[in-house]
């Protein structure tokens, strides 16, 4: 599971918060991490799939694969996509950092 306590937290917010019905697990990988694509893929999936372990419905998580960030560390965001009210701007956000993947 990455990082437990980063990944406690996450799911912590996201039951606490049920009405945001939609939000995007955007995965980065680092820009010295090699296979970006797939290495983000992987890790926006163990996000998700940790997520999920810890009771948050998977039906509220899309897990998005961003590739590299222009970042020298890999990065997790979460990006809310719609609240029980409809779709939200989409400069709601928080974000941090992926520790393993």
């Amino acid at each position: 599971m990455p990082d437990d306590y980063r990944v406690l937290h996450d799911a912590d917010v996201l039951k606490a918060h049920p009405e945001m019905v939609t939000i995007s697990v955007e995965a980065h990988a680092a820009t010295n991490e090699p296979n970006g694509v797939s290495l983000s893929e992987r890790r926006a999936g163990n996000v998700v799939r940790a997520l999920t372990q810890l009771g948050v419905d998977s039906r509220r998580l899309i897990p998005v694969a961003a590739g590299s960030a222009c970042d020298p560390r890999p990065i997790v965001g979460f990006w809310v996509l719609a609240t029980n009210d409809g779709p939200v701007p989409s400069d709601v956000c928080f974000a941090r950092d992926a520790g393993t993947p």
